[in-house]
């Protein structure tokens, strides 16, 4: 089986926010890949890291079997965005592959969040992905679920959360080519995913939306009165 894995990367969803608070603009960001045998974790600006940008992290290489052709993270503060694109090639009956990207020292406020995320992508194997806040603010935390995903078709989903002081986020992503049988060659993979807290332009969308609804549902119960 042929699989076209350099099509271009499913785009993200655009999404609305019920409620947004202050960011700081102190929050570290770390990638991580790990096949369980070996693993690489690159700071942003630390070493390994091939984006001289702050908020950016990008790295290539070959970790196991795995070889790299791009993961990529990045994100802002003001609002919360994080995003991380892996895109790997192996051959069948690899081990998974996860590569996870987080943001520690985010600063919650006092109101709930809502986040969302959304993601996608294409390739051989099986995928997953997941997306996750941590209000103990840990590195790679996995405190409250945002949104998980199977495959690589398009997902997305949001969860309002009450988060204390600081908080971490995290996006997890997961290449499987262990169950692939009789396949000879390199095959590629790639995930694209986000997690993030929309701007509050997007909450007056989304309050005029939500005001047009219940004004047309009035209107046709007047109608039929």
């Amino acid at each position: 089986m042929s699989i076209n894995w350099k099509k271009g990367l499913l785009p993200a969803v655009a999404t609305a926010v019920l409620a947004v608070a202050p960011f700081t603009a102190n929050a570290a960001l770390i990638m991580r890949a790990t096949t369980g045998a070996s693993s690489v974790t690159v700071s942003d600006n630390g070493v390994g890291d091939l984006n001289g940008a702050t908020g950016g992290i990008g790295y290539f290489g070959t970790l196991g079997a795995w070889e790299f052709t791009m993961a990529m993270g990045t994100s802002e503060v003001n609002p919360f965005a994080m995003h991380l694109t892996s895109s790997v090639t192996g051959t069948a009956g690899d081990a998974p592959i996860t590569i996870m990207l987080t943001q520690t020292d985010l600063t919650a406020g006092s109101s709930p969040l809502w986040f969302v995320a959304d993601g996608g992508g294409s390739g051989a194997g099986t995928a997953s992905w997941s997306t996750w806040v941590d209000d103990a603010n840990a590195a790679f935390g996995q405190g409250t679920l945002v949104h998980a995903s199977n495959g690589y078709s398009t997902s997305w989903g949001s969860e309002t959360t009450l988060l204390s002081g600081l908080y971490s986020a995290t996006i997890v992503t997961t290449i499987d080519y262990s169950q692939l049988r009789y396949y000879y060659g390199w095959l590629g993979s790639s995930l694209d995913v986000t997690v993030k807290v929309p701007e509050p332009a997007s909450l007056g969308l989304l309050g005029l939306a939500l005001m047009g609804v219940g004004a047309g549902k009035f209107r046709r119960r007047q109608a039929k009165a």
